[in-house]
């Protein structure tokens, strides 16, 4: 009998490592807004300076940082940055000096995926230029451990709950799921930070200002994270709630509040190949 229950209990891991492993992958393949054209376009050399350069993308973007560099290597705040839709305008100071500039952009796509790059252009003749810094690493890193720790919280948390609650009373397994589900919790919000510090190209001392927090929750990746946690939270109720009824119910609203998480992320993937 305990055999048995080991290699079940093995099973039931390998599928959970399996099903968090196949969602990274498809998370990470999944298309993400890229540049289509730029007005001037990469490269050209004018004689006079443009008013503006239009970039153009291949779908609905919110703007993060987007830079204007001057041949001397000087960022230019001055210059002003309109974002509507699929397209961002930079409004170009007057005095821009002879040689190569470069506008950087930091953007979030539809399925909130920060996408970063960067268009050249000269006045007069090319010259040397410095192109802007990489993203910090660090933050990277934490953006991908709190994605898998998030789906941990998904699969393994709201996923035990159920199976506890309607399937088998396993109450040996509860400490483990209640572990999954913090640790969904946790990764959730921090998800949202980390994402507006890598849009808007902060470092991560930035991460308890207000600016990172409210731009990300401003894109379609707020709402699927808040409606994440809230059915971690969920989760984490019945597991404390005593009552076999109320624990199923509980259990079923975490389950759906998960299934809506990926149905919001699969509407707008059909939206985008609609259009």
């Amino acid at each position: 009998m305990a055999r048995a229950r080991r290699e079940t209990d093995q099973a039931l891991i390998r599928l959970v490592a399996s099903l968090l492993l196949l969602v990274c992958l498809a998370g990470e393949a999944s298309a993400h807004a890229s540049l289509v054209s730029a007005d001037p376009r990469d490269g050209t050399v004018l004689a006079q300076a443009p008013k503006t350069v239009e970039l153009h993308l291949n779908e609905n973007v919110t703007a993060g940082a987007v830079n204007l560099i001057d041949a001397t290597g000087k960022l230019r705040p001055e210059a002003v940055v309109t974002a509507k839709n699929e397209a961002i305008s930079v409004a170009l100071p007057p005095d821009l000096p002879k040689g190569t500039q470069i506008v950087s952009y930091r953007v979030i796509s539809e399925d909130g995926h920060p996408v970063t790059g960067s268009v050249t252009f000269s006045i007069g003749e090319p010259t040397a230029n410095k192109a802007p810094e990489a993203a910090d690493v660090g933050i990277d890193i934490l953006i991908w451990l709190t994605r898998i720790g998030l789906y941990l919280g998904l699969f393994a948390g709201i996923g035990g709950v159920f199976f506890l609650n309607w399937i088998a009373r396993e109450q040996a397994a509860a400490r483990l799921i209640r572990t999954a589900l913090t640790i969904g919790i946790v990764s959730a919000v921090a998800s949202i930070g980390l994402q507006g510090l890598d849009v808007l190209g902060l470092p991560l001392t930035g991460f308890f200002a207000i600016a990172p927090w409210k731009i990300s929750l401003g894109t379609s990746l707020g709402p699927s994270l808040l409606i994440a946690i809230a059915a971690l939270v969920i989760g984490l109720a019945c597991l404390w709630s005593g009552v076999k009824r109320s624990s199923r119910i509980l259990a079923a609203l975490a389950l759906a509040g998960s299934a809506s998480r990926w149905q919001r992320a699969g509407m707008r993937r059909q939206h985008r190949r609609k259009c």
